[in-house]
């Protein structure tokens, strides 16, 4: 059996958490979560193997529209909701492809990717009432 030169046991549970969280983990949200049962675990780490993982296509990094960048283990083609009040990210199930590549349909070009950020006041925010009126 020939063991992958880039395998790490950090990687991998780095990897594990995230693709077991629903809620698109920030890089410390991961550090502190895996940290106490890795006391040899340093935040630095955590950031080059999410950097390394993104670049191979085994999670998404999600530029948030405000605050840290977030981490997705779904590596599937879907959105994502962004709260403007607690920036919560979640996945935006109920948006598909075959929705948002008809916008795109322009036979004058040819299109060869896009993002989309869809901002929005999540559920809790919005039964609390949350002010978002200062929003820009």
């Amino acid at each position: 059996m020939q063991l992958d030169m880039n395998y790490s046991k950090q990687r991998e549970l780095i990897l594990y958490e995230i693709k077991k969280s629903k809620c698109h983990p920030t890089a410390f949200e991961i550090y502190n979560e895996l940290k106490p049962g890795n006391p040899a675990l340093s935040l630095g780490t955590v950031y080059r193997n999410l950097k390394l993982l993104s670049t191979e296509n085994k999670i998404i990094k999600l530029a948030t529209p405000s605050g840290p960048d977030r981490f997705d283990g779904n590596t599937d083609e879907h959105y994502h909701y962004y709260c403007i009040s607690c920036s919560k990210v979640c996945d935006a199930d109920d948006i598909k492809a075959s929705d948002i590549s008809k916008i795109f349909n322009n036979p004058k070009q040819k299109i060869v990717g896009y993002e989309l950020n869809i901002l929005c006041i999540c559920e809790e925010c919005n039964k609390n009432n949350i002010d978002v009126s200062n929003y820009k």
